[in-house]
C-alpha cells in the first residue's frame, strides 16, 4: 500500500544519553522488512559501544557533525553519507559538532522499533541504570560494549 508520512509525523520518543527517536515505519508496515526511525542526537551525545545480533543499521546523514567508529574505522560522514553497521560488528557514533545531528536509520530486519519503545521507559534525565538498560538491550539482541569492543572486527 502507497503510504505518505509528513515530516512532522510519527511517534516520538526520548531515550536515556540524549537522543530524540521518531519511529517513522514499524515492522507492521513494512511487512517485516524493516523499520525506519528519524534520530536527532544532541552535541557531545550518542549511545555507548553496542552491537545488534538481529539487524543491520543503515545510516543516512541529514545534517550535523557526527563521528562513528564501525568495525575499528573512525569515520566523519557528511550530510548526505550513509553509512551500514553489519549484524555482529560493533559501533558507535557521537554528535562531535555544536548543534543537533539528524539521521534517517534503516533497521533491517524490522523489530527494532520495540527496543527504542521499551528503552524509552528508562527516564532520560535519572542518574543511569546501567543494568537496567543492558538487560531491555539484550531482550532485543543489543549489547553494549566497551569502548575499546568498536574497534573490534
Amino acid at each position: 500500500m502507497p503510504k505518505h508520512l509528513p515530516a512532522d509525523q510519527g511517534r516520538t520518543f526520548h531515550l536515556f544519553g540524549g537522543d530524540q527517536v521518531t519511529i517513522k515505519l514499524t515492522g507492521k508496515e513494512t511487512d517485516g522488512a524493516y523499520t525506519l526511525l528519524e534520530t536527532v542526537t544532541p552535541p557531545g551525545m550518542g549511545p555507548r559501544t553496542h552491537m545488534h545480533s538481529r539487524e543491520e543499521e543503515t545510516f543516512c546523514i541529514v545534517k550535523g557533525d557526527l563521528e562513528f567508529t564501525i568495525r575499528g574505522k573512525t569515520i566523519r560522514p557528511r550530510p548526505g553519507d550513509v553509512l551500514i553497521a553489519p549484524i555482529g560488528v560493533p559501533h558507535v557514533f557521537r554528535n562531535i559538532g555544536q548543534t543537533p545531528a539528524k539521521m534517517m536509520i534503516v533497521c533491517r530486519p524490522a523489530g527494532f522499533e520495540h527496543f527504542v519503545e521499551e528503552f524509552a521507559q528508562v527516564p532520560p534525565d535519572a542518574p543511569p541504570d546501567f543494568p537496567r538498560m543492558a538487560a531491555i538491550a539484550a531482550r532485543h539482541g543489543i549489547e553494549f560494549l566497551s569502548p575499546e569492543a568498536a574497534s573490534a572486527s
